[in-house]
């Protein structure tokens, strides 16, 4: 090359060699070392393939091996990148995909033919991975649009069964333990370690009937649930809506019951009944004798009846709660703001109640301990009126009665106070106006007893302001010790006995009094 003038060469021509430059119309083409290992063939069609995309046709596969059972992939024209498996015999010249490309593949397209061979059997576990996968972990059951049948696509979202003999077919034969369910369900057989998953009670009548059936270890959500439970193991209900389940043992999560209708628990059994409530009336509970039933922040109206054994608990309730026809066992509740009455019929076993609650006692032979709050109260409150009556009728030694007496010339004995029952007094007489008469003497005691309390005393010794509590009143303060207690009984007033016509003076009589039998009081006469 000449000083100064250009070479009209590229760089990689120089490198490559003599060739036409790289552009839009001559692309550079690189393989891969290892891709072009799996080609086992590249050519270009001598004549049209058939119409339909069934074959394409290159003269020069009569010279070459048979590459049947091998992937062709179109690599020019409006098809290409299209790829076919599995074609037939190429001796002749004609290669026959079992799938026909998207046209006619037309003289002059470039194809290769790889190494790539997918066997029956890779074929067939590869359409079950596809239609395993269309059922998207589970089958599905839905009343009203399922068909009969095992084989797929029956049981999928879109062709759904609707019998459960073929659900539990296909289930196992896909190794699933999922169904969903859409409208009403009776299980025709056992059903172990199942997952039912409903739509939120969609229809009141889309029910699950367990019919007897053993479901040990299954789990049910979303649905509405009804029947007898078999098996020994434990059946787990999520949101349902429960509708008269008998023998139920295992537990249930955020359910509702249907009210007005009567659900029953397993004997021996192990119940959690935990965030649960009744709808549409009072939930009847035939509790039996489980080994431990607990029903946990219940909310509504609740019936607990014929309880013959075993253990209950019940706790954080809301709502009412009624104990019927309990014979035997334990019933412990733990209220938080329930009106809970126990019926007439409950003639055995031990309730114990703790809490915020309202309770009615009916029962016969039952033991009711009560600890509630509002009990509590209400003793509390019972005692402190009972404490007050008696403080205000002169109980417990502190009250007073007081009687005001003017002598206007009486004679012989005098009430002061009226005495019922049995009592202790203590009697404290203040003078207020000088006394006088003609050979008076006076006394303060009972009828049989007339100076038991204050002893005989000259009317005319009692001056104004003065304490009479002996035979020699002289002074208008005295130590407590001067006023002595007496028991009365038998119902005994309180006299003023005066041996002669008392002509004036004025005398106030204290008593303090305290009752001793039940029901005594004394009060003025």
């Amino acid at each position: 090359m000449g000083k100064g003038k250009r070479s009209s060469k590229r760089p990689l021509q120089e490198v490559l060699g003599q060739g036409a430059n790289v552009n839009a119309d001559n692309p550079l083409e690189v393989h891969d070392p290892k891709v072009g290992s799996l080609i086992s063939y590249e050519g270009t069609t001598t004549a049209d393939g058939a119409a339909d995309g069934s074959t394409l046709i290159d003269a020069v596969l009569a010279t070459k091996p048979d590459y049947a059972g091998n992937l062709v992939i179109i690599t020019s024209g409006p098809y290409s990148g299209q790829g076919r498996d599995n074609i037939g015999d190429t001796t002749a010249g004609t290669v026959t995909p079992h799938l026909a490309f998207a046209g006619q593949i037309l003289r002059g397209t470039t194809f290769v033919i790889a190494a790539l061979r997918f066997t029956p059997a890779e074929v067939a576990a590869l359409t079950i991975m596809v239609q395993t996968g269309q059922y998207y972990d589970m089958i599905y059951f839905d009343e009203d649009t399922g068909i009969p049948g095992t084989a797929w696509p029956v049981g999928t979202p879109q062709v759904p069964s609707d019998v459960i003999a073929d659900i539990i077919t296909m289930c196992v034969a896909r190794n699933l333990h999922k169904i969903s369910v859409h409208g009403a369900l009776t299980l025709g057989a056992a059903m172990q370690h199942y997952c039912f998953f409903g739509s939120e009670h969609e229809d009141i009548a889309d029910i699950v009937d367990l019919s007897g059936e053993d479901v040990d270890g299954s789990h049910m959500e979303g649905l509405i649930v009804t029947g007898a439970q078999a098996g020994a193991a434990f059946l787990t209900l999520v949101r349902c809506i429960v509708n008269a389940i008998t023998t139920f043992n295992g537990r249930m999560n955020c359910c509702s019951f249907w009210g007005g209708v009567t659900s029953t628990f397993e004997d021996g059994g192990y119940i959690d009944l935990v965030d649960c409530e009744s709808i549409y009336g009072a939930v009847t509970l035939t509790v039996q004798a489980p080994a431990r039933a607990s029903i946990k922040n219940w909310r509504g109206n609740l019936v607990l009846t014929l309880q013959d054994g075993g253990a209950c608990f019940v706790r954080g309730i809301k709502g009412t709660l009624e104990i019927d026809e309990m014979t035997a066992g334990t019933l412990d509740i733990y209220a938080n703001g329930a009106d809970i009455t126990i019926n007439a019929d409950c003639s055995g076993g031990t309730i114990n109640i703790y809490g915020n609650a309202r309770v009615t006692d009916n029962s016969g032979l039952t033991v009711v301990n009560d600890y509630t709050k509002e009990t509590q109260l209400d003793d509390i409150e019972g005692k402190v009126d009972d404490v007050e009556a008696k403080l205000d009728a002169g109980g417990l030694g502190v009250g007073l009665v007081t009687k005001a007496l003017t002598f206007a010339n009486n004679t012989g004995q005098v009430n002061l106070f009226t005495v019922t029952g049995d009592v202790i007094v203590r009697i404290v007489a203040v003078v207020k106006t000088n006394c006088a008469s003609g050979g008076c003497n006076v006394s303060v005691g009972i009828a049989a007893d007339v100076d038991a309390i204050i002893p005989v005393t000259d009317i005319t010794l009692l001056a104004a302001q003065e304490i009479w509590h002996d035979a020699t009143p002289d002074t208008e303060i005295e130590a407590l010790g001067s006023m002595r207690e007496h028991i009365i009984t038998d119902g005994n007033d309180i006299t003023l006995n005066s041996s002669a016509a008392d002509n004036s003076g004025a005398i106030t009589f204290y008593c303090f009094w305290t009752a001793l039998s039940s029901g005594a009081t004394v009060v003025a006469a």
